[in-house]
């Protein structure tokens, strides 16, 4: 324990010199994202780790009522998650048609793609596929003049019907683009619509006419897939023709659609390349625990306390929550418990992270379970608060690399400090923390402490008294706030 409380001392002092540094360079660095989007984390709603493709209007319109619902409290007022700052609704995959008598046609499969005259689509007349396809499966979702088509089985008033819908109601909808072939499966119809390798890559008509539609329906995100899925892979095209069109800041996701992003254009520190608003970081999470795992620790190559790639609009991101979710469809991926629930909102929280619910928010059962999590008003102002750093690991047990113990922190405006400690071992253990000479003025010898999580006071504490917590369950975890 006396190791592990030098090597926390030693880190939380190095982390204090570098948040220095930070806050002494910030003022010359150039933001990313300067559409104004995403100033802050975006929160929100998204489809796919739970609905997967069993959506339609239904399940969305389903979505935004929970999310303006006032029926439950947070800090003894009825609240809305929407007044908590969740206020969009993002469809994922499975809106598209690509069996449309407008949609471009599979070839036959012994055929290779061949581009009809002049326009670079990968396509054969109507009349012979129809022959060869007796189901238009393997076509594109666009048309030949390159507009998106919708799936009006799913959205009969269209996307801009559910959008509507949603603004009513002070919800932002959020779209996807350059979709993956996961329109396939129990209960979806034979449709694989992935356009990769059937449109020319980057074709200007598809872009265009996809910024189109976004604004056209009145999106306020948009979430953009891989080029493995789609023909797309031009982010900073993408990112230029919406700033162009919209007349209002959209927030764009890069969804490994270009993962050249970000850069620094010139030197760390100078200036930073970054045409959208944030960048999945880490591989499709699931929901167990070795995954959350997996996925944040994706997030530290980009949250340097000296030089972060993530920053106010410019977020990293290891994909959405999975709080309340056991897995697609009903299919199990392990689940997680409510130690790990916690424990995950805060990880994500501590590091900046965009905050995406992907459980069925109509299901009351469900809501009620994680309402003290998905509420808590003092990890939510972590996350979005912004004092020069996004937060990052900054220590952990070195025998077993992490395994037994990790400590995350994000600094906090007015010289604060957040702290979250993990036990990511098998069994209970206690969890030991000094709180250092982080504190910027020199006569600082104590400080004040807040469990974030329930709120209560721990009183001052000197910065060199071990504080301990005894029996911190399995996977649980404590999050602090040190106040000078």
């Amino acid at each position: 324990v006396a190791q592990a409380i030098t090597r926390l001392s030693q880190s939380m002092l190095k982390l204090r010199l570098t948040i220095l540094c930070v806050a002494f360079a910030s003022t010359r660095l150039v933001t990313a994202g300067e559409n104004g989007a995403a100033r802050s984390p975006p929160l929100g709603w998204r489809s796919w780790n739970y609905y997967a493709c069993e959506i339609n209007a239904a399940v969305f319109e389903r979505q935004i009522d929970a999310l303006v619902d006032r029926s439950r409290l947070v800090n003894g007022k009825p609240t809305s998650l929407a007044d908590l700052g969740y206020s969009t609704v993002g469809i994922d995959d499975c809106w598209q048609d690509c069996q449309s008598p407008r949609s471009l046609v599979c070839p036959h499969p012994k055929q290779r793609f061949r581009h009809t005259q002049g326009d670079g689509i990968n396509s054969i007349p109507l009349s012979h596929a129809l022959t060869i396809c007796p189901v238009l499966q393997n076509g594109s979702y666009h048309s030949v003049k390159g507009e998106p088509l919708v799936d009006s089985s799913r959205f009969p008033a269209g996307l801009g019907g559910l959008s509507a819908y949603a603004a009513t109601r002070g919800i932002g909808m959020g779209w996807y683009g350059n979709n993956c072939p996961e329109t396939s499966g129990p209960g979806r119809g034979p449709k694989y619509c992935s356009e990769h390798g059937k449109l020319q890559p980057n074709w200007p008509l598809a872009l265009s006419g996809d910024v189109a539609a976004l604004v056209a329906a009145n999106f306020s995100a948009v979430k953009l897939d891989n080029p493995d899925c789609g023909a797309g892979s031009d982010m900073k095209a993408y990112y230029d023709l919406v700033n162009k069109t919209a007349t209002r800041p959209i927030v764009i996701e890069n969804c490994h659609y270009n993962t050249a992003y970000p850069r620094w254009a010139d030197f760390p520190g100078g200036t930073l390349d970054c045409p959208m608003s944030l960048y999945r970081v880490s591989n499709d999470i699931k929901a167990n625990w070795d995954s959350i795992l997996n996925n944040i620790r994706a997030t530290i190559p980009y949250n340097s306390p000296t030089h972060p790639l993530s920053r106010p609009g410019c977020w990293a991101y290891p994909d959405m929550l999975e709080i309340g979710v056991s897995g697609q469809n009903g299919h199990s991926e392990g689940g997680l418990t409510a130690h790990e629930q916690r424990t995950h909102f805060g990880l994500w929280c501590v590091v900046s992270s965009p905050l995406t619910l992907s459980f069925d928010l109509g299901n009351e059962t469900l809501l009620d379970s994680v309402w003290p999590i998905i509420t808590n008003t003092r990890a939510l102002a972590v996350n979005q608060l912004w004092a020069g750093s996004p937060g990052t690991l900054i220590d952990q047990d070195k025998n077993t690399a992490g395994q037994h113990w990790q400590l995350w922190a994000k600094p906090q405006p007015a010289n604060s400090l957040a702290v979250l400690m993990i036990n990511s071992a098998l069994s209970p253990s206690n969890l030991t923390f000094v709180p250092t000479l982080y504190f910027n003025s020199s006569n600082t010898f104590t400080v004040s402490l807040t469990n974030i999580w329930t709120g209560a006071s721990l009183g001052r504490q000197s910065v060199t008294t071990p504080l301990t917590f005894s029996d911190v369950a399995e996977h649980d975890s404590v999050f602090l706030l040190l106040e000078p």
